[in-house]
């Protein structure tokens, strides 16, 4: 599953569990999807892409296609698990999962990429974007001149883009903790229950807070 990385990038930089930074998180983007890119390249017969754009223009469509990929029957119900009593349980338990009982908002994506100003529209292009990774994915570009920045090294690229990234990861990283102490504070439930989701996607020592004994 793919997004616009115009549209990902800043959500990534609303989440606790990922970087308060744009261009650290363009950079998490580029990654895993040139990764992404390797395995359909590899395996184009056990791999199938699903753009976050489309699911939201039409979902039943995007289900079909998944279950013919995985050959299984489509159900109708697969598109409307939103009103499941049990979806709508687990629903209440955290914000991570607020969202389930929802219908899909094409809006958000729009949204999210109308809160980045130009440069750093300009910024992400050439960062996750590459020399042709946005293409791959069926991304357009706003700014040409990105394909040939997105071309250079990652070190070149940061100094061509006047970006520190070391200054980039101590801000974020000063935004992370106060993020976790205020979340630890306000909702101790939510932030256990994050932490434990961290537990599964990172070692102990990755935790940005130790859960106290009382706590577990």
């Amino acid at each position: 599953l793919v997004r616009d990385p115009r549209a990902q990038v800043p959500s990534m930089s609303r989440s606790i569990i990922l970087n308060f930074d744009h261009y650290l998180n363009a950079l998490l983007w580029r990654r895993a999807y040139t990764e992404g890119r390797r395995l359909l390249e590899t395996y184009p017969d056990r791999t199938i892409l699903v753009r976050y754009e489309d699911c939201m223009a039409d979902m039943p469509r995007q289900l079909q296609r998944l279950c013919a990929f995985l050959g299984i029957p489509f159900d109708a119900s697969f598109a409307e698990l939103r009103g499941d009593p049990d979806v709508a349980d687990f629903a209440k338990r955290s914000q991570l999962w607020e969202t389930n009982t929802r219908a899909p908002d094409a809006s958000i994506n729009k949204q999210r990429r109308q809160s980045l100003s130009a440069r750093e529209t300009e910024m992400v292009e050439a960062v996750a974007g590459g020399a042709d990774l946005m293409e791959f994915y069926g991304y357009s570009r706003e700014h040409k001149r990105t394909s040939e920045l997105g071309a250079l090294p990652e070190e070149q690229l940061a100094s061509a883009l006047s970006v520190s990234p070391s200054e980039c990861s101590e801000r974020s990283r000063k935004a992370e903790q106060a993020a976790w102490e205020t979340l630890r504070k306000e909702k101790p439930q939510e932030w256990y229950l994050r932490t434990q989701r961290l537990r599964l996607i990172h070692s102990d020592s990755a935790l940005p807070l130790q859960v106290p004994p009382d706590e577990t």
